[in-house]
């Protein structure tokens, strides 16, 4: 939101968000603003350049080679979709074996509901590419939608990918 009074703009954001993110909208550019209130979780690092998934697909086939499960833990909401996309990504290029992959978290489960129902909000590269509707979905995606379900998950010893937000 920009604010201007008396010849002072005043811009508040939330995250800025990257510019090279695979799932969001890039962020549009502020040429000009006096002052800028924004939020700044990790205002004071810089990001580690893009591999396109090399440390990811090494974790993962190390992992599965072991027989072992990958878990990773992720906010609810945009890093799980980015998540997904990259492991999908990977599986597609034939980078990483093709895992069950299960996403274990309730709001996670529905935010990606939510970006599929809206996903001509999406970066144009998932638009364009006629894989919006797909984008997050690995060969064996599924949702762990009970407590039964995310208690045998942990109980498995078969190799797989767990995605999860806290408290699983």
């Amino acid at each position: 939101i920009l604010l201007e009074y008396r010849g002072t703009s005043v811009l508040f954001s939330g995250d800025l968000g990257r510019p090279a993110d695979p799932v969001i909208v890039a962020p549009a550019a502020v040429e000009h603003a006096d002052y800028l209130v924004l939020e700044s979780t990790y205002g004071d690092r810089l990001h580690e350049p893009d591999d396109q998934g090399a440390k990811l697909a090494a974790i993962v086939s190390e992992t599965a080679a072991r027989g072992g499960k990958v878990i990773i833990p992720a906010f609810a909401i945009g890093r799980v979709e980015e998540v997904l996309y990259w492991l999908k990504r990977l599986e597609d290029e034939k980078r990483i074996p093709a895992l069950p992959v299960y996403v274990d978290s309730p709001m996670a489960i529905e935010g990606l509901r939510l970006h599929v129902n809206r996903s001509d909000e999406l970066d144009a590269g998932l638009q364009g590419s006629g894989r919006k509707l797909t984008a997050f979905a690995t060969r064996h995606f599924e949702s762990v939608t009970s407590p039964r379900q995310s208690a045998d998950l942990v109980q498995s010893t078969k190799p797989a990918i767990i995605v999860s937000s806290s408290g699983m």
